[in-house]
């Protein structure tokens, strides 16, 4: 998946942000949110990668996406 940021965000709007972000590190297959809750937060990807899934009626999980730090 081609990382669009830039074309969605302008500059300015991403120095704002990165100047009162807090920079947090998860552990590897760590639930950041789970499907359903409520979150005022914004997540921005530094390193690694992360999927995106949901449970289907018998509880397994299904990949939706994979998003990570294009290099």
């Amino acid at each position: 998946m081609k990382d669009r940021t830039v074309e969605v965000l302008p500059q300015p709007l991403l120095d704002k942000i990165a100047a009162v972000a807090m920079v947090r590190t998860f552990p590897k297959r760590a639930i950041v949110v789970t499907e359903g809750d409520e979150t005022d937060s914004l997540y921005v990807v530094l390193s690694g990668k992360v999927r995106v899934f949901v449970a289907d009626d018998k509880g397994r999980e299904v990949q939706l996406n994979q998003l990570g730090v294009v290099e």
